[in-house]
């Protein structure tokens, strides 16, 4: 009897010890779960922003002098000409994450989506232009900057204005649009020029662009400019991918020393409108 009792005590014992230990897991387990829930579960992440927004009272004093509209990170600029309003407005400015439309074939998206709204719209006239100035990803393909006109991406006349930068200006006559920098996969707008003697003329040999184009090129190194009309077909880039466009002699000595032999540009349509 006294032997079953001990053994009695002893399960009891037991199963008391184990009963605590169960106990202590389950709350446990059921203080640690939440905690590793939240770290593991992705959907607790606030998520990104769909649009970005930034404004500016425009008064009669920024009217008068005019003012350039930053963004904070300074990767978007709107430049507003002295007058060009003719009555206080809000300006917004609205950097969107998504771009909602069909890219064209062979083009790529260089930079943000940004979007600017002249709130009251009869304040602008579209007389005079306003500066679009963006900043876009490096890359040696033709950059452009384009807007959403309600059906098609249009282009704009634009130009690089600071290489070293990534930055590319362009002028717009309306009080609302959505802007982008598109690269031209099929147009290398960078690299390197070499100078050749041919008809003695402001004249080149490109392999991008059609015969009669008029082309900017600009040398990188010293922002020396000169506008050429393409003539011929070359280099030939499976023997140098790195060249860009074969200029003139002419047209080369405006912008680099002949004894350079080569030097680095960007090439950009003359746009005409």
């Amino acid at each position: 009897m006294v032997i079953k009792l001990y053994t009695w005590m002893i399960k009891k014992s037991i199963n008391q010890k184990i009963n605590k230990s169960v106990y202590f897991l389950v709350f446990l387990i059921y203080c640690l779960l939440p905690q590793i829930s939240l770290a593991e579960c992705p959907c607790q992440a606030a998520p990104l922003p769909e649009v970005e927004i930034y404004s500016i009272d425009f008064d009669a004093g920024l009217i008068t002098k005019g003012y350039t509209i930053t963004s904070p990170e300074e990767d978007f600029r709107l430049g507003v000409f002295p007058d060009v309003l003719s009555a206080p407005t809000e300006f917004v400015l609205k950097k969107r994450k998504d771009v909602g439309h069909l890219i064209p074939e062979n083009k790529i998206i260089l930079s943000d989506y940004w979007e600017f709204d002249i709130v009251n719209k009869e304040t602008y006239d579209g007389e005079k232009p306003i500066i679009v100035q963006m900043q876009y990803q490096e890359s040696i393909v033709l950059k452009e900057v384009v807007f959403w006109n309600g059906s098609a991406w249009q282009k704009l006349p634009s130009k690089v204005i600071d290489p070293e930068n990534n930055i590319i200006r362009a002028y717009f006559h309306l009080p609302y649009a959505r802007f982008l920098v598109l690269g031209d996969m099929t147009k290398m707008s960078e690299g390197k020029a070499s100078w050749y003697r041919y008809q003695g003329c402001n004249c080149a040999a490109s392999p991008d662009f059609a015969k009669n184009t008029l082309l900017r090129v600009t040398n990188i190194d010293n922002g020396e400019s000169v506008v050429i009309k393409v003539n011929d077909y070359g280099p030939d880039r499976d023997i140098h991918p790195e060249r860009v466009i074969d200029l003139d002699i002419v047209a080369f000595r405006q912008i680099g020393d002949k004894s350079d032999g080569l030097i680095e540009v960007i090439v950009e349509p003359v746009e005409v409108y």
